[in-house]
């Protein structure tokens, strides 16, 4: 998983993330957070038009549950979770505008 990840993931400001990888998500994001260095690792799935996916980041100034309780309805979906570990789920035809949104709120 981490040589797919490695050759796969890509970037947006402080956001590391992957698509459709084979395996957990929560690990996916793990690995694409640490395998770019970038505060936020984001792993997620197409399932029926929309991204389900994990968060997770390290960063103690990022709080990705309040985050994600904001950024996720506000385009369509749900999210929430822990400080440094959560999940949400988003239409997929928004899945570049929450990118930028969380970007923008870390």
């Amino acid at each position: 998983m981490r040589d797919e990840i490695a050759e796969k993931v890509q970037t947006l400001g402080k956001i590391a993330y992957v698509l459709n990888i084979e395996g957990s998500v929560a690990k996916a994001a793990i690995y694409a957070r640490a395998e770019t260095g970038l505060k936020i690792g984001i792993a997620g799935e197409e399932v029926g038009g929309c991204i389900d996916m994990s968060l997770r980041t390290t960063d103690e100034g990022v709080d990705l549950n309040r985050i994600l309780r904001q950024v996720a309805p506000a385009l369509g979906g749900t999210g929430g979770g822990h400080p440094k570990a959560a999940g949400a789920t988003i239409p997929a035809d928004n899945f570049q505008r929450f990118l930028k949104a969380i970007d923008e709120s870390t």
